[in-house]
């Protein structure tokens, strides 16, 4: 049975995490309490220092007295200094949180509107409808990992976010940060909150350059913070890793619960309509469109916009702008100067002239900008330019209609003044729109203004183009400055061409930050130059935080110095998690010892996932027991798939039962792909049917092979 055992070293590793960087949390009460008590205790020390002097007591008695005043003393400037201090961070808080300015604390949950959330004011009121989901969410919560509530716009993400933790969580604390770099701004100053439920709506308005890290991610969560977060389907799909690429920010995504939100309702979710629903006019549409975009008007802002597209052809193509402006990965609105430049280029040849008409595109914005009820407009005016319906956004990035250049044009020139916002346009030209060539002119903006994350983005958007050298340079500098990526990619690129030595190095210093994939690769590197003992340690660390391919290869050591029992636990951890070449070795540790029923159990699941040895072990376990005909069909699989010994016996399963010609043809293909059985086979047929001269060379080619 096949039961590989090499260990695991990601030489083109494209993924990353933050150092972690626990600290202290922020608890709040009003500056006046604290100062309430700071006076009582002064009062209570002035009063003691009265007594001591006018007392005509034992001098022990006053001795002692004097004491307790002066150590009172030294304590209450102790406590005013860290009442001022708590004052400070407690100011900081309030200055980047939404809803506190006229309370100076945080809301509770149950007090902070719906609204302030970020929860889309209803058209139609209908009662909140319980989502199947909603029971996953609190589940993730309580165990105190951040959530990540995913749908379509207006699928209802946010409202049962919310939903979620008024249920839960209702007399906490709660943070609604007022920017994106707001919890930035507060851990660099000492204000993370404390107990408290972080809410990021939008979170991937928070993934910039200054925004949440793996690293403050962690400062959060060992502050006793409950993290809870919404995105936008199309909006997480810009964080998608790549073969060759990982996007800033989707290191964060990793370490959230997802839950996702179907558009559509279940049985069970229409049946609560029902019950709760009583006009039937009502249920049928919320039935044709959906819950959440039925209550939040978003069909009536698809027709508007069907609607204009023959009439108001000027309107239409304001909105088509303002959608690619954040199409691009852009979080902030378009400006109106911008905007107005932009429309021609969503307008035909024949009607670019006409936007010279008196008043065209003032009319074209009031339409688009006319409130579709008291909700819902295809574009929404705010102080710094426009923004579109995010419904109507998602519908529109259906479409998948290029961008414009004129608009990338655009984008570019406002990312230039925006270098935090460069690095998300990165991102998402690479990702979703598969232009490299933007995604670098993006990213060569973030990195040029010290974003480490987007040095090391640049590096390997060079590297794919083949500019190793320039590549290297700007990873350096992301290494330099601290990038765990940086380090573990650097760490690859040296070892690939055989500078050990300075590999270990980086790897060394990444695994020391706590990057479990530096552990991995520092753990291969060791292991190959025989440090066991040492590379034993770090596949133990990196397995123990639930890296796969280091509980893969803690599990190969062990069994390969005889520690079968321990082997077979983080085999099976691994194997759990999905790696199939932990369920291959498994099935060959269980087949071995004789339990041959768990081992198939193992071996078809990793075949079913197309793990060659596993395909090839199955069919060998099916041939053995008398179940011939699914036996060729996993060797057969095998077999195409390119594995040579599946080749081999399939064809001697074929001759067995008088099938020569494709016999041949399988043992003809092995043979001439070097396999030494095959050739020796493929002769012994050839000579069988009188062909001596073809089955004499391919005899000399199995011998000169050494295949006795």
């Amino acid at each position: 049975m096949a039961n590989r055992s090499q260990c695991r070293c990601d030489s083109s590793d494209r993924w990353w995490s933050s150092v972690v960087n626990p600290g202290g949390g922020v608890r709040w009460r009003r500056p006046r309490e604290r100062a309430g008590g700071l006076l009582v205790l002064a009062v209570l020390l002035a009063a003691g220092g009265a007594i001591a002097s006018k007392a005509k007591w034992p001098l022990w008695v006053l001795a002692g007295l004097v004491t307790i005043v002066a150590v009172g003393l030294v304590i209450l400037d102790q406590l005013r200094a860290r009442a001022k201090r708590m004052d400070e961070q407690t100011v900081l808080l309030m200055r980047h949180a939404r809803g506190t300015a006229d309370t100076g604390q945080l809301p509770l949950v149950r007090d902070v509107p719906l609204d302030q959330l970020g929860v889309h004011r209803a058209v139609v009121q209908v009662g909140y409808i319980e989502r199947d989901k909603q029971q996953d969410a609190i589940d993730a919560l309580v165990t105190g990992v951040p959530l990540l509530i995913l749908g379509h716009s207006m699928a209802g993400k946010t409202r049962m976010a919310a939903e979620t933790v008024r249920r839960r969580y209702r007399d906490w604390p709660m943070f609604v940060a007022d920017s994106s770099t707001a919890l930035t701004d507060l851990a660099g100053k000492g204000g993370i909150p404390d107990g408290t439920v972080v809410w990021l709506n939008e979170l991937d308005e928070f993934l910039t350059a200054r925004g949440l890290t793996v690293g403050l991610l962690d400062q959060l969560l060992s502050s006793g913070n409950r993290i809870v977060a919404t995105m936008r389907a199309a909006a997480f799909a810009q964080f998608q890793p790549t073969d060759q690429l990982r996007p800033v920010g989707s290191d964060v995504l990793q370490r959230f619960e997802k839950v996702w939100l179907d558009l559509g309702l279940t049985d069970h979710e229409r049946g609560l309509v029902v019950e709760q629903v009583p006009d039937p006019r009502i249920r049928a549409a919320v039935e044709r469109y959906g819950l959440a975009e039925y209550v939040g008007g978003g069909p009536l802002a698809v027709d508007r916009f069907k609607t204009g597209s023959s009439q108001q052809p000027f309107a239409v193509a304001c909105v088509r702008a303002a959608a690619d402006w954040r199409r691009a990965g852009l979080t902030s609105n378009v400006s109106q100067p911008v905007l107005t430049s932009l429309i021609s280029h969503y307008l035909p040849p024949h009607r670019r002239n006409d936007l010279t008409q008196p008043h065209a595109i003032d009319t074209a914005l009031k339409w688009a900008g006319e409130r579709i009820n008291e909700t819902v407009a295809l574009l929404y005016h705010h102080d710094d330019g426009w923004r579109v319906f995010d419904f109507l956004l998602d519908q529109l990035t259906t479409e998948n209609l290029p961008i414009p250049d004129a608009t990338w044009k655009a984008v570019t020139e406002h990312a230039r003044g925006a270098p935090d916002e460069a690095g998300m346009v990165s991102a998402t030209a690479s990702v979703v729109h598969q232009r490299n060539d933007l995604a670098e002119t993006f990213s060569r903006i973030a990195a040029e203004v010290g974003d480490t994350g987007h040095m090391a983005f640049l590096g390997a958007l060079l590297a794919v183009r083949g500019e190793i050298a320039e590549a290297e340079q700007w990873w350096r500098r992301a290494a330099g400055a601290g990038d765990i990526l940086a380090m573990r990619i650097l760490g690859a690129l040296l070892n690939e061409r055989g500078n050990t030595a300075e590999a270990e190095q980086w790897w060394r210093r990444a695994a020391n930050a706590s990057d479990t994939q530096a552990m991995n690769n520092l753990g291969a590197l060791l292991h190959k130059r025989g440090d066991t003992a040492e590379a034993e340690q770090w596949w133990r660390r990196a397995a123990e935080a639930d890296h796969i391919d280091a509980t893969y290869n803690l599990g190969a050591l062990l069994h390969k110095r005889g520690d079968t029992a321990e082997a077979e636990q983080w085999w099976r951890h691994a194997a759990d998690a999905g790696d199939t070449q932990a369920m291959n070795n498994l099935g060959a540790l269980l087949h071995k010892r004789g339990d041959t029923a768990e081992a198939e159990q193992w071996w078809r699941r990793a075949a079913e996932a197309d793990h060659i040895d596993a395909t090839y072990n199955l069919g060998a376990l099916l041939y053995k027991r008398g179940d011939t005909a699914e036996a060729e069909q996993w060797w057969r699989r095998a077999a195409e798939a390119g594995d040579l010994r599946a080749m081999n016996v399939l064809s001697a399963l074929l001759n067995e039962r008088g099938d020569t010609g494709e016999a041949e043809r399988w043992w003809r293909k092995a043979a001439e792909a070097g396999d030494t059985q095959a050739m020796n086979n493929l002769g012994a047929l050839l000579h069988k049917r009188g062909d001596t001269a073809e089955a004499e060379q391919w005899w000399r080619h199995a011998a000169d092979a050494g295949n006795a």
